[in-house]
């Protein structure tokens, strides 16, 4: 007699995990706020197990190679949260960050990371 028993339906693909980087200077008074806004975004875009690669810049050399246009900078799949203007060059400095009122602040905005996450990555749906 055989058994028979039930089939499970294919599992969709699971959708691969976006590389996320944060780039820093160590000196950056700023990068570990970044970094929290980084972890909230990821929460409330239910992938709080991401991981997140923090590249430390030491020098004007280094900056120049990784394309690191102050710090904090954080990256989605190799796309910096918010891109720079033309004419922008890199360097081992401070980066500020414009607020929707039109102010100044040294991290990214929860919002603007959160429309990367999921500009990256469709089917995120934040929380």
């Amino acid at each position: 007699m055989q058994s028979t028993q039930p089939t499970q339906p294919p599992q969709p693909p699971q959708p691969a995990q976006p590389t996320i980087e944060l780039l820093y200077f160590a000196d950056c008074p700023t990068y570990m706020g970044a970094l929290e806004v980084l972890q909230d975004a990821l929460r409330r875009a239910g992938m709080s197990g991401a991981t997140v690669r923090m590249v430390c810049i030491e020098s004007d050399a280094d900056a120049r190679r990784h394309a690191f246009y102050g710090s904090p900078t954080i990256r989605i799949n190799g796309r910096d949260v918010v891109p720079m203007a033309p004419g922008a060059f890199p360097c081992l400095c401070c980066r500020f960050y414009r607020t929707p009122d039109g102010g100044w602040q040294s991290q990214p905005t929860l919002e603007a990371v959160l429309a990367a996450l999921q500009s990256q990555s469709p089917e995120i749906h934040q929380t």
